[in-house]
């Protein structure tokens, strides 16, 4: 679902390409600055990609809706439709320094997103051997150096129907030692790489994604290029592939105690090398809505004995905070059997206000003689039990229940793919124009189930086109959350299809409108 699927009186055209100017701002800033402060060591991105992805094992390719998506698959930026930022630090072991940073907003053609991560060694000695009469070698240092490595991510996601989205991510390498001359010269080099994710979500609370890492051919730019002789590199291509399965929880599996635990497993592979498959496994769980425990096993290679590839379970685990929209999160993660291994990781974000802060400030329109816009109470919105802000038509469903347009139910759930009878949608269409219905009973009334045919022509009625078809709907934006998928004419009508398109409509926009100025 996009920003722009429910009205918001900021949501101007002019605003629209000053939110563009400004996230181009970003990128630009970042391409400046981020090389003056970074350190960095060898391939970054297995580690660099955030602390909340670190704690649940790296099993994060379903997930992935959050900043951090950017490193672990692009394709889940177009699933949380709302500015995104994600940023960690930590010390491997010991003695290598990790930075990263991404940031991705939503505009009309897509998810657009910028991420770079760095990890740095410095003070590595440079030294020569020299025997000594008596058989003995002395490692005689003459000089240090510091070797300095990032990768720069442009990311682009796009949603074609609730249920399916791709993402592309493009990066760049450079590589280097601060001390270039003598036997270092030459030591430096950069490259092209690419990254492809999808990400399905056939369920509210089940997603799978899946991410090939490293997709651009050699032949294409797939490779690095060490300055010295122009030698060059090929990276091999990696596939994970993963799924999310929400337990409990709002729109979980089931519900329990009002409990929110989440589950997540992934495989990953090098189809090109003889390597084992490798198993990622995450665990999370929200003990209040501002505090989740997270406890993972990340499995690596290792080298063995007889000179093969092994296999290491590495144990993680980490805690996450979330208050007015920012996140804090710290990450656990054992590197092999050697404890000076272990590393600890942080990370601080920002992923706006979403079903956890319905009552933090919104924006409302600005004040006719003053520059700067009014901060208001954002109004406390109705919720149910099996609606999450991240549902496809959760914010018209929000609204138009806060509103006392469509009910919810006794029990707190909204149940959005039961059908809607005609009789309930007369209703719901009658509020929508300010008129009284009798009683709820009345709109749950037993009558006719309706199709999707005979509910859009019912709404292209309602708003007046003319004529009133199926074809003039889709004209006027009313199916735009069907994507590329067939209209389907015949399929029963749900209850939260009659909200999302309720949303499209001028009355319906004119409502919400109204309820934000209050």
């Amino acid at each position: 679902m996009t920003n722009d699927k429910i009205p918001n009186p900021n949501e101007s055209g002019k605003f629209k390409y000053l939110k563009i100017l400004g996230f181009i701002g970003i990128l630009i800033l970042g391409f400046w600055i981020f090389p003056q402060v970074a350190y960095a060591f060898t391939d970054l991105s297995e580690i660099g990609i955030g602390a909340r992805p670190l704690a649940l094992g790296k099993a994060y390719a379903a997930l992935s809706s959050d900043g951090s998506g950017i490193f672990t698959n692009p394709a889940g930026l177009s699933d949380f439709p709302k500015l995104k930022i994600v940023s960690m630090m930590g010390r491997l072991m010991e003695d290598v320094n990790y930075l990263s940073l991404g940031i991705a907003d939503t505009f009309p053609f897509g998810s657009l997103g910028f991420g770079y991560m760095s990890a740095g060694l410095q003070s590595i000695p440079l030294t020569t051997l020299t025997h000594t009469p008596t058989g003995d070698v002395i490692s005689d240092p003459y000089a240090y150096t510091d070797y300095t490595s990032g990768i720069y991510y442009l990311s682009y996601s796009r949603k074609f129907n609730p249920v399916f989205a791709l993402g592309l991510n493009l990066k760049y390498f450079v590589q280097t030692f601060s001390l270039n001359s003598g036997a270092m010269a030459g030591a430096a080099g950069t490259g092209m790489e690419a990254d492809l994710g999808l990400k399905w979500k056939p369920r509210g609370f089940l997603s799978i994604g899946c991410l090939a890492k490293n997709a651009l051919p050699t032949s294409m730019g797939g490779k690095f290029t060490w300055q010295k002789n122009n030698r060059e590199e090929g990276m091999p291509l990696l596939v994970n592939l993963g799924a999310y399965l929400k337990l409990f929880g709002a729109s979980g599996f089931r519900q329990f105690n009002n409990q929110n635990v989440s589950v997540m497993a992934e495989l990953q592979n090098y189809p090109n090398l003889s390597r084992p498959l490798l198993f990622k496994l995450g665990s999370e769980w929200w003990v209040t809505r501002g505090f989740a425990l997270r406890l993972g096993i990340d499995q690596d290679y290792k080298a063995t004995e007889s000179g093969g590839t092994g296999i290491d379970s590495n144990i993680t685990c980490g805690v996450g905070l979330k208050a007015a929209g920012f996140t804090f999160d710290y990450a656990y993660h054992q590197f092999g059997e050697i404890k000076s291994n272990t590393s600890h990781f942080f990370s601080i974000g920002y992923i706006g206000y979403d079903e956890d802060f319905r009552d933090d400030l919104r924006i409302g329109e600005k004040d006719k003689g003053g520059l700067f816009p009014i901060l208001k109470k954002k109004p406390r919105l109705k919720q149910f039990t099996d609606i999450n802000s991240y549902y496809w038509a959760a914010e018209p469903i929000e609204y138009f229940a806060t509103l006392g347009i469509i009910d919810g139910y006794p029990d707190r759930t909204f149940r959005p793919d039961d059908a809607i009878t005609r009789g309930q949608l007369n209703a719901v269409l009658a509020r929508a124009k300010g008129l009284t219905v009798a009683t709820k009973e009345a709109s749950r009334s037993k009558d006719q189930v309706l199709t999707r045919g005979e509910a859009v022509i019912i709404f292209a009625k309602f708003a007046g086109l003319n004529p009133p078809t199926a074809a003039a709907a889709k004209k006027a934006g009313f199916l735009e959350y069907l994507g590329t998928a067939d209209f389907n004419p015949g399929k029963i009508f749900t209850r939260a299809e009659a909200a999302e398109i309720l949303s499209k409509t001028k009355k319906g926009q004119e409502k919400i409108r109204e309820f934000l100025k209050e």
